[in-house]
């Protein structure tokens, strides 16, 4: 619950008069502290929601019995002490009451879900003491969908499913049994007992939408445009969904901190309607405003959301640089595969020999080590105080063992500088990356094949072309 924690306004008449005058607003103007105190499900307790400074807020219980009513916010608990109408005392702070809570057109979602869902959807809400807000979106039915939460700073912080059923409401893994909603505000009751509040802070955005089962156009141009994200621990995986064979199959790139992490083909299969992600199939796709949402056969949806900040690229066939593999272009296959690449934890480069058509590829990781006092540390081979040798073989610590090795090798490490001048070099060949150039390509009577980098990025700016010999003096 502390994962969700989700705070509001709502009170509803009580049936103990007893307890009517402790629903409303207090505030303790020495600590800046007010407490919301609102009603729940049952008689004699209900939610408190306590905030600090406007900003910092918990959600606690009062509960009402013969000896009082006692309240509890977190670890704090003691007995609330009236000493006059609008005044009472708990934990030492004097509390005075500053305004009533009233709400009209309380919906109960157990007796109308229809008319829930609308006040669900119908509103941002504040879910946090974090300064969290979150937004209900339907999805491919009206009674679920997909919940974005963001940061006080706007940013992602988290994508949930949302569904209704049967008079229950489940938010991620949360199980809401009672929940009720009105024009400002919803109060719920989890299956561990627990309250969970939301507060408007606005009215939701009119939403746009493009299903692939009815805008495939519109929906493949946003599916393939600039990068899409998902949260991930404490920070984020990118997504990248790029045309490749054609528009509708390609590649999903999947980034964390701008490494590639993995890739699976996706395609789309007009006869079935589906969608495959590798081994994933897909039975419906939608994009609505900045949110990708899937759904598989079993209900289960993923999520994805735009990142903020791209420049609207939407990718085509055209941004694709295809080669075919032949042996008599082994000079341009070379010059493709120069350089060093990467994926997951691992390092790649391809070296050829002079022949242009067989070489090595190299695969290796690289990470760093020391040696601090009597231990030696590093990610791949852990934690050790003593190395020893026997016969050709080498052990590091209790669990890393090696053999020594004289096969051949062509790959060696780098100085410092040459570390520096090949990051230089890689660094300039991705900027140039993406620049378009014409390229006239020679084959001769050998089979040779021979690339001239031409002065034009088009041939727009060609008005005529043509071959001729000239006689060298």
């Amino acid at each position: 619950m502390r994962q969700f924690l989700l705070f509001a306004l709502l009170i509803f008449p009580s049936v103990a008069l007893a307890n009517a005058k402790l629903f409303g607003v207090w505030e303790n103007s020495e600590t800046n502290i007010r407490l919301d105190i609102l009603d729940g499900f049952k008689p004699n307790r209900g939610a408190v929601l306590a905030t600090t400074n406007g900003t910092e807020t918990e959600i606690g219980v009062w509960e009402s019995k013969d000896s009082g009513i006692r309240i509890r916010i977190d670890y704090r608990d003691d007995d609330v002490i009236f000493f006059e109408e609008d005044g009472f005392q708990w934990k030492g702070m004097i509390f005075k009451k500053r305004q009533e809570i009233r709400e009209d057109g309380v919906i109960v979602l157990r007796q109308d879900e229809s008319n829930f869902i609308n006040g669900l959807t119908g509103n941002v809400w504040l879910t946090s003491k974090e300064g969290r807000t979150s937004v209900f979106k339907s999805t491919f039915s009206f009674d679920s969908g997909v919940v974005e939460t963001f940061s006080k700073e706007s940013e992602l912080y988290d994508l949930k499913a949302w569904g209704v059923s049967s008079g229950i409401l489940k938010i991620g893994n949360d199980v809401i049994v009672e929940a009720r909603v009105s024009q400002n505000y919803v109060i719920g009751l989890n299956d561990s007992d627990n309250f969970i509040v939301l507060k408007a802070v606005s009215p939701a955005s009119v939403r746009s939408r493009a299903d692939l089962a009815d805008q495939r156009s519109k929906f493949f141009k946003l599916l393939v445009t600039d990068v899409w994200q998902e949260k991930y621990y404490s920070g984020f995986r990118d997504y990248k969904f790029r045309p490749i064979e054609g528009p509708l199959k390609g590649r999903r790139f999947r980034l964390v901190n701008d490494k590639l992490d993995d890739s699976r083909t996706w395609e789309y299969s007009p006869s079935t309607g589906a969608m495959k992600i590798g081994y994933e199939e897909y039975i419906g796709a939608l994009v609505i405003d900045e949110t990708l949402a899937l759904i598989e056969e079993n209900g289960d949806q993923t999520f994805y959301r735009r990142k903020p900040g791209g420049v609207g690229k939407e990718f085509t066939v055209s941004d694709v640089r295809k080669t075919s593999i032949d042996e008599t272009n082994g000079k341009n296959l070379a010059n493709i595969l120069s350089g060093q690449f990467q994926k997951d934890k691992n390092f790649y480069l391809f070296e050829f020999n002079e022949d242009s058509r067989t070489g090595y590829v190299h695969e290796w990781r690289s990470e760093p080590f020391s040696i601090a006092g009597h231990q030696f540390s590093n990610s791949l081979v852990g934690d050790a105080n003593s190395v020893f040798e026997v016969e050709d073989l080498l052990i590091v610590g209790e669990d890393f063992a090696l053999k020594k090795d004289s096969s051949a090798s062509y790959l060696r490490p780098k100085s410092r500088s040459e570390v520096a001048t090949d990051m230089e070099l890689m660094e300039d060949k991705l900027r140039q990356l993406g620049s378009s150039t014409l390229l006239l390509r020679i084959i001769d009577t050998e089979g040779e094949v021979y690339e001239i980098k031409l002065p034009f990025e088009s041939m727009g700016k060609i008005a005529e072309m043509g071959i001729s010999s000239q006689l060298l003096q």
